[in-house]
């Protein structure tokens, strides 16, 4: 690879990887509560075991990208996958990814109505016509948003860490036996979006030395943010609520956190629609119209009920992509 270390396609590639995952449920804080935080002190172990299958898979995934050339889902499962685990995936992927979208959307109304005193609707218009731009700029659009917003997301969560010293209040009495398990949930989800999003921009992904340099980076970013917000979460003094960073945070942060968690919902709506409309054969247009008319739909359910219920439905779901997106990626590795 030539030129400056921070000119370097496996940046714009662990942008986009990190931009995905750390959405409204993550950055909220709702994410981190419900797959780590109720462990108490031995929910830390999730964290690293989520950080370290987050990078093994993007190795998995962009390795074979690297080497086949796969730009689409279609093509990325052609290689090494029964037609019928491509048609469950393809199901599965177009089901999440626009769900995920209109959780974005959701977490964006909720967010000005609750936080910036303005409209519901608002918010809601606003995020879908940013979303719509950058969906029209397709894969530089997708590059650009995770590159400049991403790096804040992470600085911000590290910051405000770094700034509070808030006493500890969880405690666990004894470790959970099912902490792994919660742990290869919250991954086995966010797989479903992120085969689609990476093989978005198979372009960036040169060679396998670029790959495996993304996944380590983006999984390290991960791992220090989620690490954060845990520490953030679990030593908080003030009771959490529906959005439990913005009460962890406090008044000296919570402005500034709220921009943050507005970062994230961006990155990850877009993130999702481009997954959506590049993996969907149908009109571009059609298809834009749509996810904006879902998530609007999606709106009156409420941000708390579709992070608890949908990703968790999906984690399940998605565990059987999870574990044979790994087992077929290792090979393209060595």
């Amino acid at each position: 690879m030539s030129g400056g270390i921070f000119t370097q396609n496996f940046w714009k590639i662990a942008f986009v990887f990190v931009g995905t995952v750390i959405g409204a449920g993550f950055a909220s804080g709702q994410e981190i509560m419900q797959f780590f935080v109720k462990y108490g002190r031995y929910g830390v172990f999730g964290v690293f075991i989520a950080a370290l299958f987050f990078t093994l898979l993007s190795t998995c995934v962009l390795c074979k990208i690297a080497v086949t050339r796969a730009n689409n889902v279609s093509r990325y499962f052609d290689v090494g996958f029964p037609h019928w685990f491509k048609k469950i995936y393809n199901v599965l992927s177009v089901l999440f990814m626009c769900a995920s979208y209109g959780v974005m959307i959701t977490a964006t109304g909720q967010l000005f109505s609750e936080q910036f005193c303005l409209p519901f609707w608002t918010g809601v218009l606003l995020i879908n016509a940013l979303c719509i731009f950058c969906f029209i700029k397709g894969e530089e659009g997708i590059v650009g948003i995770n590159k400049f917003l991403t790096p804040i997301i992470i600085l911000v969560i590290v910051f405000i860490f770094l700034r509070d010293n808030a006493r500890p209040v969880f405690k666990a009495d004894r470790i959970l036996n099912n902490v792994p398990m919660s742990s290869m949930v919250y991954v086995s989800y966010n797989t479903i979006s992120l085969v689609a999003v990476l093989t978005s921009v198979s372009s960036l992904v040169k060679n396998k030395t670029t790959a495996v340099m993304a996944s380590l980076t983006g999984g390290f970013a991960l791992l220090v943010t989620a690490l954060c917000i845990f520490m953030i979460l679990r030593n908080s003094p003030y009771p959490l609520g529906e959005i439990p960073m913005l009460d962890a945070v406090g008044g000296r942060f919570k402005i500034l956190y709220c921009v943050v968690l507005l970062f994230a919902v961006i990155t990850t709506a877009v993130s999702s629609g481009a997954g959506v409309i590049n993996n969907v054969r149908i009109n571009r247009w059609a298809t834009i119209v749509f996810l904006t008319v879902l998530s609007v739909l999606m709106c009156t359910a409420g941000f708390k009920q579709l992070v608890m219920y949908v990703y968790t439905v999906f984690g399940y779901l998605g565990f059987l992509v999870m574990i044979f997106t790994i087992a077929d990626g290792i090979k393209f590795i060595k």
